[in-house]
């Protein structure tokens, strides 16, 4: 029985370490594009590449910020769907709140608020809803 604890335990962290390999790597390309698309655009007052470079910047910092809260936590194999539930969020700031809790690593609150409120900002005004 513990033999096989072990194993399902083994089969769970290298599955476990596949899977974030292949976030980190997502989270790449989704900052990769935007930075790229940065770099091509001949103005910041193109309304769709801005869009662009805001939306990937934030699925980009929020696939590693969830990462890094996985890589925190110690998630026994039973809790793992309390925890994936735990981070199933769109909000920078609340990822944020949850990695300081459990570390020094981070953005602090008015840095990452100033960037949040500056996106919605952005949103508001561009697209005139909301």
């Amino acid at each position: 029985e513990k033999l096989k604890t072990n194993m399902q335990n083994e089969r769970f962290y290298y599955k476990e370490s596949v899977l974030m390999a292949h976030e980190v790597d997502l989270a790449g390309e989704f900052i990769y594009s935007a930075l790229n698309k940065v770099n091509s655009m001949k103005s910041i007052d193109e309304p769709t590449d801005s869009f662009f470079v805001m939306y990937h910047l934030s699925v980009g910092i929020e696939r590693l910020q969830k990462v890094l809260l996985v890589i925190l936590e110690d998630v026994q194999i039973e809790n793992v769907g309390k925890f994936v539930n735990s981070i199933k969020m769109h909000n920078l700031l609340d990822l944020n709140g949850k990695i300081q809790l459990k570390t020094k690593i981070g953005f602090s609150t008015e840095q990452v608020t100033e960037k949040i409120n500056f996106r919605t900002g952005y949103y508001l005004q561009t697209y005139k809803c909301c």
